[in-house]
């Protein structure tokens, strides 16, 4: 076992020789911390739905969490419906911490109503990849731009 010291957390690690396991050593850059067990990096400040590969994280695979927040004046008689046009590969949302539901392929709808409130909304989507930005070739991967909330009259 071999130790990691990440800032003011360590966490724990089990190293094979390089080769050893038919993959070569992962290579740890920039900034990150551990929450809740898991490795976590640095809020990033976007200014809307990014892919991974246009932040610089072309073999990231992994999770990342898209966060914002809405106003509604009254929930209405209608339906919210969230729309994403470009998400690779799932997504999980929620809204004001409720589960919204989860969408493993397109298209990437959900309604959003039993959850939403008059007032400040906070939406979340978390976005997973799979390994092949790691083990082969890139993908795009995250959420990318055509994000919406349709109102739906009913």
């Amino acid at each position: 076992y071999g130790w990691i010291q990440f800032a003011f957390t360590t966490a724990r690690y089990r190293a094979q020789p390089p080769g050893a396991h038919g993959m070569e050593p992962v290579v740890l850059r920039g900034t990150f911390a551990m929450r809740e067990g898991l490795m976590v990096g640095p809020p990033l400040q976007l200014e809307g739905p990014t892919l991974w590969n246009d932040i610089g994280w072309p073999h990231y695979s992994g999770a990342m969490t898209y966060h914002a927040a809405f106003s509604l004046p009254e929930v209405s008689a209608g339906r919210l419906l969230l729309v994403c046009d470009e998400v690779c590969e799932t997504m999980e949302v929620r809204l004001n911490g409720a589960l919204a539901g989860l969408r493993l392929w397109p298209p990437y709808r959900l309604d959003l109503t039993p959850h939403a409130r008059a007032g400040e909304n906070h939406l979340s989507i978390t976005v997973t990849n799979t390994l092949s930005n790691l083990l082969t070739r890139p993908l795009p991967s995250g959420l990318g731009p055509g994000v919406r909330i349709l109102v739906i009259a009913e």
